[in-house]
Formats: structure tokens, sequence, C-alpha cells
């Protein structure tokens, strides 16, 4: 709030998908990004990002690897932190530069689910075509791995609520549903 180019938009609890939906609903530019609370971006993440994405104007968005990372004592890791720490993170939807007309085109995040909304997203871009091949190869945004991750709340995500997740995905391209 304290930056004078920054736009801040506070809401009451609503949900992570709410939340980034009402952030693209109110940006203003041409390229959305994400940043969670607990998480970096290096320095250089948005220089590099957009520079790609002009080089490349099919792209229609370009993501970097995700490092994880843990800031506190190791002793304390627990075995699901351990895993998270050493998960693949090449295709993190949250280190991804988007363009605007993505959003625009085939809409936002599904507000119906409470975990892996982004993935949802993710699963109706490509049933939709989109390109997912676009990529930096250098981890340019960092995850924090913490006790609050809801990757670990909700650590038990079935290959059935995947699957469930997927075929929605696809039901809603089929049917032109953005949401």
């Amino acid at each position: 709030a304290r930056y004078p180019r920054v736009r801040y938009i506070r809401r009451e609890h609503c949900g992570v998908s709410a939340s980034r939906n009402a952030a693209v609903a109110a940006a203003t530019g041409e390229i959305v990004v994400f940043l969670d609370a607990d998480d970096f971006w290096l320095p250089e993440k948005l220089e590099k990002q957009v520079a790609y994405l002009d080089a490349h104007p099919e792209a229609m968005l370009v993501h970097a690897p995700a490092k994880n990372f843990y800031d506190g004592p190791e002793a304390e890791m627990t075995p699901r932190q351990k895993q998270l720490l050493e998960a693949n993170m090449d295709n993190y939807m949250a280190s991804c530069c988007i363009r605007r007309s993505v959003f625009e085109t085939y809409g936002g995040f599904s507000e119906n689910y409470p975990c892996g909304e982004d993935t949802h997203w993710v699963f109706r871009l490509r049933a939709a075509g989109v390109s997912m091949s676009h990529c930096i190869q250098e981890p340019l945004y960092l995850r924090r791995i913490h006790d609050s991750n809801i990757s670990l709340s909700h650590s038990k995500v079935e290959q059935a609520s995947m699957m469930k997740l997927m075929a929605d995905a696809i039901r809603q391209v089929r049917k032109g549903s953005k949401d």
C-alpha cells in the first residue's frame, strides 16, 4: 500500500480464486503475474519474462521453474515438508507471466474448489489448446515451504480428485464456459 505505483486491494477472506479473479479484473496492464505473500521473485523475473513475451508474440504465457525453500531449522521439517522441498516445480502457475488476453478469452479461476483451482485453470487452458511450452529454463520464483502451505493441508489430493478437476475443465471448454 505504501508504493504509489502499486494499487493495493484489500478484501475479506474469500478464497484464493476469488481474490485472484478480483485482482485480474482490477488490473489495467497487458500482463498479469501473481506473487503469494510468503514467496519471493528473483529480481530479474519480470524483466526476463516480459522480454520473452515481447520476443514471442505467439506465447500466451511464459513460466519459469520455481525453487522451493525452507527457512526454518532443518531438524524441524516434517516428512511432508521434505517431500515438498524436493518437488519438481517446472510448471508452477504462480511463476507464470500471463497475457491479460488469456483471462479475457478463457476466464479466471474456478471458485468451486478449495484447492487445486490453479490446476483446474491450467487443465482448462491445455484442453483449449493453449501452449504451456514457453519457459525460461531457470528458477525465477522462490516458493516457501512452511506449516501452512495449502499443499500440506491438502496433502492427500487423490488421483480421483485430479481426474475430476481435469474432466471438469474439459467439459467446461467443450461447452464454452469460462468459469
